[in-house]
């Protein structure tokens, strides 16, 4: 037997672009990775030790090709893919294998779940919520509501099927949103809740089985005619260091209160200055868009990525020796066309402390900005502080232009 051959099999659920570095880091840390997509060209299937196609939205389905691989797994994950949570949850369950289960990772993809659990907790919810199943039922809640609120699937990610409706809001755009919502829930369910006050915090997290680390908070700033919806900047805030432990406290709550204590976390909060900070939704993953494998990293000094990894095959792993830096992570919002051609990465990324690419090609047909996918590229910038760390940004984007063929 060849020494490759004794070397543990990681199944990585997803295998996108959001997922190679996961990939990538379970190889250099002595794992073969067992990658499963549901697109043929996804490119972490062509890295992967063995590659299979299979919608990973039906964890039977992920079961049994694992089952028909012969390959005896010793971890699965899905690094920073929501859409592949459950799976994980599933090949766990079947296989025995570590890391949290099936309920936990249900009360991580479903927020009707998280609402309730964190209501019973005592944890800050929206004043209103509600789940509906039905177009006519979201009507009946928005008017409940009596005030603005936020529609958004029950089991989805990455802004996708989230709409805010403000009270003036006509029956018509009502019924649109709503169905857009249900449409968008793999079970058909939309959530109703009031929007809360203050400004949207993102936080997160690792846990190594035994404490829960906080390795990054940012603030978020949206892209206008979004409705508040589509982020297209995550940032080192500046707010006192009281308001952070507070945020910071409220995610390890919400993430300990599902019973997830094992792995990355991601957590959405808003604050307000009267009220304090109340719970969004969270995830039992790495966030995408280089926030797993990029921004946490950069503004905390600590292997986020080889972490998961190790963590997901039950391997004791280092506690974190987090080194603070302030980050700025900075997309380009999408416009309906074409996408003609693009410059100044190369000047962008000769800067110090900048990190910058394009997520499109020349050629690619693209949309208006309506989820987080429609993005057209990144900067990370790093400094001594927020200050310097946005100046580096600024600078970086005078530089960069994309050319698109706006269509007729």
């Amino acid at each position: 037997m060849t020494a490759v051959n004794t070397l543990p099999w990681l199944a990585s659920v997803g295998a996108g672009r959001w997922q190679m570095s996961g990939i990538l880091a379970a190889q250099r840390a002595g794992m073969r990775v067992l990658a499963m997509d549901g697109d043929a060209n996804a490119p972490g299937l062509a890295i992967a030790d063995h590659g299979v196609v299979v919608d990973i939205r039906d964890p039977q389905s992920v079961i049994d090709a694992v089952s028909e691989s012969n390959i005896t797994l010793a971890g699965a994950i899905s690094f920073a893919a929501e859409v592949g949570v459950r799976a994980v949850g599933a090949l766990r369950a079947h296989f025995s294998l570590p890391g949290p289960g099936l309920q936990v990772l249900h009360q991580l993809t479903d927020k009707a779940a998280q609402r309730r659990t964190w209501q019973e907790a005592g944890l800050r919810n929206p004043v209103f919520w509600r789940m509906v199943g039905s177009v006519e039922a979201g009507l009946t809640a928005v008017a409940d509501a009596e005030a603005a609120v936020i529609v958004k699937p029950v089991d989805s990610a990455g802004s996708r099927g989230v709409t805010r409706l403000e009270t003036h809001t006509s029956r018509n755009h009502r019924s649109q949103a709503l169905a857009h919502a249900i449409s968008g829930s793999r079970s058909q369910r939309a959530i109703v809740e009031s929007v809360l006050p203050g400004k949207e915090y993102t936080v997160e997290t690792f846990a190594d089985g035994d404490s829960t680390y906080v390795l990054a908070i940012t603030v978020k700033e949206k892209v206008p005619d979004t409705g508040g919806t589509v982020a297209n900047e995550l940032a080192t805030p500046t707010d006192s260091p009281e308001t952070l432990r507070s945020i910071a406290a409220l995610a390890v709550d919400a993430l300990e209160a599902v019973g997830y204590r094992d792995g990355p976390g991601h957590v959405e909060i808003m604050h307000d200055p009267t009220s304090g900070p109340a719970l969004v939704e969270a995830a039992g993953r790495g966030a995408g868009f280089m926030v797993f494998e990029g921004q946490v990293p950069a503004a905390s000094g600590y292997d986020i990525v080889t972490s998961t990894a190790q963590r997901a095959i039950g391997a004791t792993v280092n506690a974190p020796s987090i080194a603070r830096k302030a980050v700025v992570l900075r997309f380009f919002p999408s416009a309906r066309g074409q996408v003609i051609g693009f410059s100044g990465f190369e000047d962008a990324n000769s800067l110090p402390g900048v990190e910058a690419k394009p997520f499109v090609k020349v050629g690619d047909r693209i949309s208006r900005a309506e989820s987080d996918g429609d993005r057209l590229g990144y900067i990370l910038a790093t400094g001594a502080d927020p200050y310097q760390a946005r100046a580096r940004a600024n600078t970086a984007e005078k530089l960069i232009r994309f050319n698109i063929a706006a269509d007729d």
